[in-house]
């Protein structure tokens, strides 16, 4: 009877301790992958604003205006697409930094 609950003790301290050991890794994966996502809605910004520039730039060509950088409108998509580049730059390396930590982390066995 003894032996008996020595193995279901054993039993649930090993499953107590594969829980924990998940939460971890789990957490690990979350916080990259939520780098990673930052990074792509970064990239999608930055595409987004280059498109309406182009479509800004290509209306003005088609209509025989000159292309003139200090149009409000296009300095405005200029300084956009400066705090993107900023954004993007800045969650990059916030991925990086991830990476790094966990290749740096030793796995607790």
């Amino acid at each position: 009877m003894e032996m008996e609950k020595s193995f279901w003790k054993n039993i649930g301290r090993a499953t107590r301790y594969g829980l924990e050991k998940a939460k971890e890794i789990g957490s690990q994966l979350s916080d990259e992958a939520e780098r990673r996502l930052d990074v792509r809605v970064a990239k999608d910004e930055l595409e987004r604003i280059y498109h309406q520039l182009g479509e800004s730039i290509f209306q003005r060509v088609e209509e025989g205006k000159s292309i003139d950088p200090t149009d409000s409108e296009l300095a405005e998509l200029f300084t956009k697409i400066r705090q993107a580049q900023e954004t993007l730059s800045q969650s990059e390396a916030e991925l990086a930094a991830e990476k790094e930590k966990d290749k740096q982390e030793p796995t607790k066995s």
